[in-house]
């Protein structure tokens, strides 16, 4: 399976923004919060989520390309 282009992780979390982290220094931003008070308010759950993007990734990544099935079936319906 190819890799996607992507900001390569690590991607971290902030009350404001997730960015990406290259040998300690910010090297892009994500995204920011969003504006809105009722889209702020799941702004925490949602920013970890998106922060571990990368990581959760490279998981179904290494399991696809290792055979399993339903592995491949997300990184269909949800990458390509």
């Amino acid at each position: 399976m190819e890799n996607l282009k992507h900001t390569k992780g690590e991607w971290v979390a902030t009350n404001d923004d997730v960015y990406s982290l290259k040998e300690g220094l910010i090297v892009n931003i994500i995204c920011d919060a969003p504006v809105s008070s009722k889209s702020y308010e799941n702004w925490g759950a949602n920013a970890k989520l998106i922060s571990a993007s990368p990581v959760m990734y490279e998981y179904i990544l290494d399991k696809a390309n290792n055979g399993c099935e339903i592995a491949k079936t997300i990184i269909k319906r949800y990458l390509y």
